[in-house]
């Protein structure tokens, strides 16, 4: 399958578009033409050997100061219309990107297929344009998909997977009262752990946040949120509603964790295929990390799936 650049597949449709433009330009073109050729002939005039009145060369220099003028405002006005076509080219790209990823991923295996659906996300996230989730959906699974076989396709499905979460952040709790918690710490009935790998040149460093966590509302202890190890579960819930996770300098991982109710937020964020179990967990502007493996097949496909992912992996 042959994979034209957005430029060879859409030029044609823009060309059209901006015919009457450049017909207008070409015209403007031609009058500049003839504005050379008159200020040619002024300038002649001016330095042949005659004697003409003060009230001649008062016109002249009238003369020659308005076509100046009007070459100053045709040079302003094409700097204006190119600024003008690229901003309607962008928007023209940004509107197609949706059927321009389907399209790519039809080949996902392709090393000019990955290259361009990043690409394209990236565009679209700068634009602020949003995709649809259906169609990230499907192109996700396509590339995660062709990575089983083809493991540079992974670099694809991973740009997709963290532009769906960037459209989560309309879902970001605002709690009226939340409370600060320190993860990794004693105190308390319940014990709020985190795993992470400290940014490096940060291991020995004080006051070095791992991440901010905020706890808000009140549940029942049965239903409340949890931020603790899988292996060592701890007996009932933290009593609050929700819990937040807001990135800082470490880079958070979600092996060996058991989160409920949680929403990780502007987060570098690690998986390498190990057991881990999240219920009702959001992850919004992330950057993910996760490694060519059956179970982080899974949990890409869960979070392009839906906002709020249950995922709990099938270890061999």
């Amino acid at each position: 399958m042959q994979i034209l650049s957005p430029e060879e597949e859409l030029l044609p449709g823009i060309t059209e578009d901006m015919a009457p433009q450049e017909e207008r330009i070409k015209g403007l073109e031609t009058q500049m033409g003839n504005i050379r050729q008159a200020l040619g002939r002024i300038e002649g005039q001016l330095n042949a050997p005659a004697k003409p009145g003060k009230n001649t060369h008062q016109f002249l220099a009238v003369m020659v100061s308005a076509l100046c003028i009007a070459v100053l405002w045709y040079w302003g006005w094409i700097g204006l219309q190119v600024v003008d076509q690229g901003k309607k080219i962008t928007q023209i790209f940004t509107l197609l990107a949706p059927e321009r990823l389907s399209q790519i991923a039809m080949d996902a295996t392709n090393p000019e297929s990955i290259k361009l659906a990043e690409q394209i996300v990236a565009n679209a996230r700068k634009s602020k344009v949003p995709i649809p989730t259906a169609v990230l959906e499907d192109v996700g699974q396509k590339f995660t998909e062709a990575s089983i076989n083809a493991p540079e396709s992974w670099n694809a499905a991973l740009a997709v997977v963290n532009y769906r979460t960037s459209l989560n952040v309309g879902l970001t709790p605002s709690p009226s009262n939340p409370v600060t918690v320190t993860p990794n710490t004693k105190g308390g009935q319940y014990r709020f752990s985190l795993n992470s790998i400290p940014r490096p040149g940060t291991e020995k460093g004080n006051n070095v946040l791992i991440a901010t966590v905020q706890i808000s509302g009140k549940a029942n202890p049965e239903d409340s949120a949890r931020l603790e190890w899988l292996s060592t579960p701890q007996p009932q819930g933290s009593g609050a509603a929700h819990i937040e996770i807001i990135g800082r300098v470490d880079t958070l991982v979600l092996d060996k964790q058991f989160m409920k109710n949680v929403t990780i937020l502007n987060a570098d964020v690690n998986y390498d295929g190990g057991p881990v179990r999240l219920e009702n967990v959001t992850f919004v502007n992330c950057r993910l990390h996760f490694t060519n493996q059956q179970p982080s097949r899974e949990l890409v496909r869960s979070i392009l799936r839906a906002s709020a992912v249950n995922f709990s992996p099938t270890l061999g």
